[in-house]
């Protein structure tokens, strides 16, 4: 069941302290799966009396996310920006999921639901932690982000978006660079992980809570889109459709980086390329290794370069890391 949050504005006291409410609100309400459908705007009157100064509603997935939102610690902190800038009331409406029938489909019954979790669920902030640490014992991440940040090369203050940002390493470490940095992730518990780390750091990052297919349309914004060991969460159809939504996402001339296992065996079956897979890594972490095999998603290589040129992507470098990892440099 979804909720609606609506609000009335009847008058607007400070519009700077209101406006920087309303920015930071934004953040934190997409960081629960809210969803803007109006923000302002114009509208009519049609019955009666009624003439708010502005109306805002927004769209929950359900009355627990809204409530998740709005008791939020990274919320409450902004409420004092909101309290004696505006005169307001609001209301909150549940709604009814409607029951579909044989021939009554909804328009997105098709579609993946990317919401769904393919890899390991983290409950709370010191499991996360415990995997921060586990992918440090045999990934040198912040020599693979700095790397990534080189290879871009952008100018200061340029937009960066992250999709599939797990614990935000790379999202922090390019926001204490200066860059302009939205991290997307369908876990809310890592995006919580990532406030809180980017409260201590002082960082500004915009966090999202949606995986490829459900980022906002926000077309030509980005100066470029970082994706590391999150695209095997899609079937390769839905790989397909994300890499065209990021190509839309991209300014002319904008980047793409890739970066996941790819499954690509030539003279050894496909049988022996899995084992070697499992034994490459460290004993702690095998049994995932050998999940990721059965039950996920990655691809050949072939098949992910052949998707990024349909879409309309340069590809500028193909670098092989290892056996079964590699990544992708394009242009728009």
């Amino acid at each position: 069941m979804g909720a609606i949050f609506v609000a009335e504005i009847r008058k607007v006291i400070n519009p700077d302290r209101y406006d920087a409410y309303r920015q930071k609100a934004r953040k934190i309400v997409e960081t629960y799966g809210g969803r803007y459908l109006a923000r302002g705007g114009q509208f009519a009157t049609v019955v009666g009396g009624w003439n708010p100064e502005a109306l805002v509603v927004i769209e929950f997935p359900s009355r627990e996310a809204l409530d998740k939102c709005f008791s939020s610690e990274e919320y409450r902190a902004i409420v004092v920006l909101r309290e004696g800038s505006v005169e307001a009331g609001a209301v909150i409406a549940e709604v009814e999921d409607e029951k579909e029938t044989e021939s009554e489909v909804s328009k997105t019954a098709w579609q993946w639901n990317e919401m769904q979790q393919v890899g390991t669920d983290y409950g709370d902030i010191s499991e996360i932690e415990a995997y921060e640490k586990r992918m440090g014992e045999f990934r040198d991440i912040d020599g693979e982000n700095t790397a990534i940040l080189e290879l871009l090369n952008l100018p200061g203050g340029a937009r960066i978006m992250e999709i599939g940002c797990g614990t935000g390493k790379f999202a922090r470490m390019a926001a204490g660079k200066d860059y302009r940095v939205t991290a997307a992730d369908i876990s809310s518990m890592m995006l919580k992980y990532i406030g809180s780390r980017a409260s201590v750091e002082n960082l500004d990052i915009e966090c999202v809570n949606a995986g490829f297919l459900g980022i906002p349309e926000r077309d030509g914004e980005y100066d470029a889109v970082v994706s590391g060991a999150a695209l095997h969460h899609l079937p390769d159809v839905w790989k397909t459709v994300a890499v065209e939504k990021i190509f839309r996402l991209l300014k002319p001339g904008g980047q793409f980086v890739v970066r996941d296992v790819f499954f690509d065996w030539k003279e050894e079956g496909h049988a022996e390329f899995f084992e070697r897979f499992v034994a490459a890594f460290p004993e702690s972490t095998r049994k995932a290794a050998a999940r990721h095999a059965e039950r996920e998603f990655s691809t050949h290589g072939w098949i992910m370069e052949e998707m990024l040129k349909r879409a309309g992507f340069t590809v500028l470098s193909n670098k092989e890391e290892s056996f079964y990892f590699r990544q992708y440099h394009c242009r728009k």
